[in-house]
């Protein structure tokens, strides 16, 4: 004995010390010896058991003494909710190759040889455009809670989208809010934000408050996808953001009486604004674009005389963010119905490790030679975040809209025994299945080597040499086998090793009648083909999605 006797981390336990290992007694187990050292690599079962938590980790305490394994040369030993092997079944261990190769996977450079989409965020052809909430300032509404209609008018929106934040304190003033001033010229204008009462006096309202219209704009910068969306509603993947409203602005003289419904105005402008995000993962510039359309016959009167401009600003948590190729001045109205500027934020050169945000607005001016001020400002566009990092786990610097959850499909790859596996999982309730609790990325070496002990290391060989053992969640999650519990499951037809089913606290399940059944793992031998492909997709996923530790992301 090198060691006093001792009490344990979870309070229940005593401890004992030896040259060759330790022994641990608990009342409900009694004292059992473990060998070797709490070292991964080479500390036998004790390396392996250290890495699981020891007696708080998910095997508990051990309940037998350490006795031959199945393989020549090989050693296990039960503990109190399964069995630890040695030697370790490391993938690159050649002298345990008949264990097979849970975790090996094709590099990042072979995936995207292979399938350059494959770590792409599927997530709208599996589910459309996520919602983001990015509250915008209160429009100038061409229906009473200026929420209604979609830009190709084939949907209704839902009432409870798109947020309206505070007005930015240089916006448009509402029409009904003007206050004449009899000493002003009678040629001097002022520009506004007409109420839906007004449009309706005006014949712009049918009478179920949506607006009349000459004509659809002819052009569009969006995604189709985009055109179905709520106005003032962003939608959005990991990349690509697009948001659309629509606005009217009246144009009145300003010493005339104040405003009223039926005060026909001596100008008016009818025009949608479109802006989209586009990042770019390994790169930390990323482009913006903001259009504006006007209907045929939205501008009329004296309205055909003014000009506009459009001015996208950028501010970041890191040393800034220049906005480059940014803008329009003062463009003619009159002659200029569609007009669109694409701009460029850049973040420099990251340091390792370093995460900025950036936040941007668009911001369309108008002027006219008339008006007093001379300026006016429609209600600015407030883009999505946007994070731009150089993460020590990821390939690089480059940006993400991190609001918008991705998801990484599987089903439709040619990993079918993975992909079954996986449907099966999140069948018997286990988390990441699309609309349901979702997955969060971990990047510590030695928690995910946690979760291989927990899982599939677990089952002793000899194996088929043509399987690898699947787990589910995935070793390189929050969720995996050593954080999911003491629960672990297989079906009748994955040939999970018989020495671990029922005693080894391993519920088999028949695939064709599958419930809830809570938290925990699960585990399957599968084709190790469809397994290193699947792991494979799922690394290069994590790089093109520049997920971070503890990011959340689905599974489909």
């Amino acid at each position: 004995m090198i060691a006093d006797e001792g009490g344990l981390p979870d309070g229940v336990g005593r401890l004992a010390r030896f040259q060759n290992g330790s022994i641990y007694w608990s009342p409900a187990t009694g004292a059992w010896p473990v060998y070797g050292t709490g070292d991964i690599n080479t500390g036998r079962i004790m390396g392996k058991w250290a890495a699981t938590g020891y007696e708080r980790g998910s095997l508990g305490y051990p309940i037998e003494d350490e006795k031959p394994g199945i393989d020549p040369g090989s050693l296990q030993q039960t503990f109190q909710r399964g069995t630890i092997g040695w030697p370790i079944t490391f993938a690159d261990s050649p002298a345990n190759s008949n264990i097979g190769t849970d975790w090996d996977e094709p590099s990042a450079a072979e995936v995207e040889a292979n399938c350059p989409t494959c770590g792409d965020d599927e997530r709208i052809d599996i589910e459309g455009l996520a919602y983001l909430t990015v509250p915008q300032p209160a429009p100038t509404s061409s229906v009473p809670d200026g929420t209604g209609g979609t830009l190709n008018r084939t949907a209704e929106a839902p009432a409870d989208s798109a947020p309206i934040a505070e007005p930015a304190p240089d916006a448009l003033i509402s029409c009904d809010q003007l206050v004449p001033d009899p000493t002003a010229g009678p040629d001097e204008l002022v520009l506004c934000s007409p109420t839906p009462e007004m449009l309706k006096e005006q014949g712009l309202l049918d009478e179920g408050g949506s607006a009349q219209r000459v004509a659809e704009p002819e052009t569009s910068l969006s995604r189709q996808e985009c055109r179905s969306l709520p106005q003032r509603q962003w939608g959005a993947d990991r990349g690509y953001a697009c948001m659309w409203r629509e606005d009217w602005t009246f144009i009145y003289n300003r010493n005339s009486s104040t405003p009223t419904p039926g005060a026909t105005p001596v100008g008016r402008f009818n025009y949608i604004q479109e802006h989209e995000l586009t990042t770019q993962w390994n790169n930390s510039a990323w482009t913006g674009k903001s259009a504006i359309h006007f209907f045929t016959g939205g501008v009329n009167g004296i309205a055909t005389e003014a000009l506009m401009s459009v001015s996208p600003t950028c501010s970041s948590s890191g040393t800034g963010c220049p906005v480059t190729g940014s803008g329009l001045s003062n463009v003619p109205v009159a002659f200029n119905t569609d007009l669109e500027t694409t701009f460029t934020v850049s973040n420099g050169s990251l340091a390792a490790g370093a995460q900025v945000t950036n936040n941007t607005t668009s911001k369309w001016v108008f002027t006219h030679p008339q008006t007093n001020p001379l300026k006016w400002n429609a209600p600015e566009a407030r883009f999505p975040q946007v994070r731009c990092d150089r993460a020590a786990s990821l390939t690089g610097q480059g940006c993400v809209i991190p609001a918008a959850e991705p998801i990484f499909d599987i089903s439709s790859r040619e990993v079918l025994s993975h992909s079954e596996h996986i449907q099966r999982a999140q069948l018997t309730g286990l988390p990441g299945a699309v609309g349901g609790v979702p997955l969060r990325r971990l990047v510590d070496p030695t928690a995910i080597q946690a979760n291989r002990n927990s899982s599939c290391n677990r089952i002793p060989g000899p194996r088929d040499p043509d399987t690898d053992c699947d787990e589910y969640p995935f070793a390189s999650t929050y969720d995996g086998g050593f954080s999911a519990g003491t629960v672990a499951r297989t079906y009748d037809d994955c040939n999970v090793g018989a020495g671990l089913q029922g005693g080894g606290g391993i519920a088999v399940l028949d695939p064709d009648d599958l419930a809830d059944e809570g938290p925990g793992i699960s585990m399957c031998f599968i084709d190790r083909g469809d397994n290193r492909s699947g792991g494979g997709y799922l690394s290069w996923f994590f790089r093109k999605q520049r997920l971070l530790d503890a990011e959340t992301f689905y599974v489909n």
